[in-house]
């Protein structure tokens, strides 16, 4: 195999990096644990949303960024501005052309993932299960060819949940239409068959037959009888049924302006053969099935999962205007990689492809070390984001000023050097602009005083808010923690500023998948260092009192009234403000903080070609991403 390649130098300014970079806390990144999305319930609405006619609101047009200097504050330092400082190293890249049909292809993509699949059915809902799944496609997905750097870089596609609902566009459907407030109706490609399992020597029940509405419908149904998902996410739906043999109808019970994420790119929403379910081999590797571009063929518990090339695939790219069959590679080979240092030396010695969200020290490193140029791409570090929640429903942090001390005992200038050495960029409410739109959120220098004096170090201020609490003296409460390094040093960090405000905080560590578990039953203490990981729409929707991820327990009166006003606004500039409303009322509740998103670093060796560093298109979505890159073996 001959492969042509060319270096391009790609960079981006920190500007344009915090305006179109996904900055979430949780991703599907290769190298990253793909987390359950903190998704709202969805509350049954006050009046029936407006009619909506034709086609579904497109996303307002994303303003230019304004930032502006932080107000004075006399006697205490000044709030820092949210953007990072100092700017990270731009990356220079070497990226592979494909000259002409039929060079580029072939070679073995190297991955890895630090857990394992739990299981083999994508209607689990579970973030594990779909990065692990290299078959099943969605119905819509995030536009990479021509929304991300490969186009007009609307989003760098390199962090998960990040998708704007302008990049949204179809994949296994054709076109769909809402001819009322309660109807939405896909319609779905034609000629587009499941793969041929006996090309990897298993079984084959399904027969290469054309993907249907049926499929769909039983698809989607089981999504939606998954429990969080019939009372939280999909509660505005009442059912999805098959009208014939290439349409879809979705039937709600109130509309949702989050449709196009819930039913394309978002949450587990993998379409598979009908057959699977009614044979019950829906959970058996050897029969997993579906339309994407590979085959799973061997997979061996705890250590890894081999994937074929799908030849009969029916996806396509463009690349300089020229169309080329995908997938590029013959083979996948996804290993099982717990240990972080163990990962690091895998990519440094060759033996995997590519990695994500590196730590500048940890690029530094590579560059240092491995004896051949590499390609680098600037991107969020999500796995470092964290939110400091703290409940309401408890005392003491049921009161509000005890919450605003809280923050104001937060020397957050030294906690962004000493944590992220300033390779970051802070936040004073819940929501991030980036990979979104920048006007759903409100521009630092319109932020409420309240909002920015409670986000500002201020240890006399916080003790004479405690005083006037009830605690003089201060008092002492657990900081729940999971496991991770991240979390300790960050934790490690608060505790010492609270004790100069009079706070006594024990830290309680458990193992990640005990943390959450203690989450969702509600045994998590007054305080505690939790993942975030939501498009706009959803993050919001927190708030809501039957939200299974509404850790802090706040839901001030009006604001599930408001919520349910925004979740059926068809109008996408009233909804923006809408959005940006409902953003300011969480910030002003000082109960579930944004902690920082540091920067961070996508690598892969030279003879990984057609990448750009993405990493999702969507929730646990990198497949396609995985599809278009181009492996030169022959310089390995």
């Amino acid at each position: 195999m001959r492969v042509h390649f060319a270096m391009k130098t790609l960079w981006m300014s920190i500007g344009a990096a915090l305006l179109l970079a996904a900055l979430v806390a949780c991703s599907s990144a290769e190298t990253q644990d793909p987390q359950q999305p903190q998704a709202p319930a969805q509350a049954a609405p006050a009046a029936p949303a407006a009619q909506v006619q034709g086609q579904a609101p497109a996303e307002p047009e994303e303003p230019r960024a304004a930032v502006a200097a932080a107000p004075a504050a006399p006697a205490i330092p000044a709030p820092m501005a949210p953007q990072p400082t100092p700017k990270p190293a731009e990356p220079t890249t070497a990226m592979m052309d494909v000259i002409t049909e039929g060079e580029g292809y072939g070679g073995a993509l190297n991955l890895h993932r630090t857990q394992g699949p739990p299981a083999f059915d994508v209607a689990r809902a579970n973030g594990w299960v779909m990065v692990w799944n290299m078959s099943n496609e969605r119905l819509l997905i995030c536009d990479i060819d021509n929304l991300g750097p490969r186009g007009s870089n609307l989003t760098t596609f390199r962090a998960g949940n990040a998708c704007p609902l302008a990049a949204i566009t179809e994949q296994l459907i054709e076109s769909w239409e809402i001819p009322n407030e309660t109807t939405i109706i896909y319609r779905l490609k034609q000629g587009i068959h499941y793969a041929d399992k006996t090309i990897v020597g298993q079984e084959d029940i399904v027969g290469q037959r054309e993907v249907d509405a049926e499929d769909v419908a039983l698809s989607l149904t089981r999504l939606q009888n998954v429990p969080r998902f019939l009372t939280g996410y999909w509660a505005f739906v009442n059912n999805v049924e098959a009208t014939d043999k290439y349409t879809v109808q979705f039937n709600l019970n109130f509309f949702n302006a989050n449709w196009k994420w819930l039913f394309g790119p978002g949450w587990y929403n993998s379409i598979y053969p009908r057959e699977l379910v009614h044979q019950e081999k829906v959970n058996q590797w050897e029969y997993v099935t579906g339309t994407g571009p590979y085959l799973i063929s061997d997979y061996e518990p705890d250590v890894g999962a081999t994937y074929e090339k799908n030849p009969d695939y029916w996806g396509t790219t463009k690349i300089d205007g020229e169309e080329y069959q995908l997938p590029f590679t013959d083979s996948i080979r996804q290993v099982v990689i717990e240990d972080k240092a163990s990962y690091l030396t895998a990519f440094r010695t060759g033996k995997l492809d590519l990695i994500s969200a590196l730590t500048p020290e940890e690029r530094q490193d590579m560059l240092d070390t491995v004896d051949h140029e590499l390609q680098e791409f600037l991107a969020p570090a999500v796995g470092g984001t964290k939110t400091l929640g703290m409940r309401v429903d408890m005392e003491p942090t049921s009161d509000i000023r005890v919450r605003k001390a809280i923050s104001m005992g937060i020397n957050w200038e030294d906690f962004h050097e000493k944590i992220f050495n300033n390779n970051s960029v802070r936040r004073y409410y819940l929501l991030v602009p980036e990979g979104w739109s920048t006007n759903l959120v409100t521009p630092f220098e319109e932020l409420p005083q309240e909002l920015v004096d409670g986000h500002t170090f201020n240890p006399e201020g916080a003790k004479a808010l405690l005083a006037e609490a009830g605690y003089p003296d201060g008092f002492s409460a657990t900081l729940d923690i999971a496991n991770d390094e991240v979390s300790a040093d960050m934790a490690s960090v608060l505790v010492a500023y609270w004790k100069d405000i009079g706070l006594d905080i024990d830290i309680n560590t458990t193992e990640r998948a005990a943390f959450r578990s203690n989450l969702l039953k509600g045994g998590h203490s007054v305080i505690g260092l939790y993942p975030l990981a939501d498009p706009p729409l959803a993050a919001i929707g927190i708030g809501s009192v039957n939200s299974t991820y509404n850790w802090s327990r706040w839901s001030p009166p009006g604001y599930e009234e408001k919520l349910v006003d925004t979740q059926q606004e068809t109008d996408p500039n009233v909804l923006a403000e809408k959005v940006k409303e409902l953003n300011i009322m969480h910030a002003l509740g000082f109960h579930l903080m944004q902690m920082g998103v540091p920067f961070g670093y996508n690598m892969a060796h030279p003879w990984v070609g057609n990448w750009y560093g993405e990493v999702d298109l969507g929730h646990s979505l990198p497949l396609p991403i995985w599809a278009r890159i181009q492996i030169d073996e022959s310089m390995k």
